[in-house]
């Protein structure tokens, strides 16, 4: 975990050192919060998508 918060710190501090200023940095957060919300959103839908049809297989035998 410590590695994975490590990773996104540095970029985020190195855009503060090249800017002066977070807005850059707060952008390229909300851009990655999105990415992660719509793949957590995608993953649910494929897993309902997949149970369902597993179901309907099962039922089929």
């Amino acid at each position: 975990m410590a590695g994975i918060i490590l990773v996104v710190a540095l970029p985020v501090a190195s855009m503060y050192d090249l800017n002066g200023s977070y807005t850059l940095a707060w952008m390229l957060l909300l851009v990655l919060t999105a990415v992660t919300l719509f793949s957590w959103v995608g993953s649910c839908l494929a897993a309902k998508r997949y149970m369902a049809s597993d179901v309907e297989l099962k039922q089929a035998q």
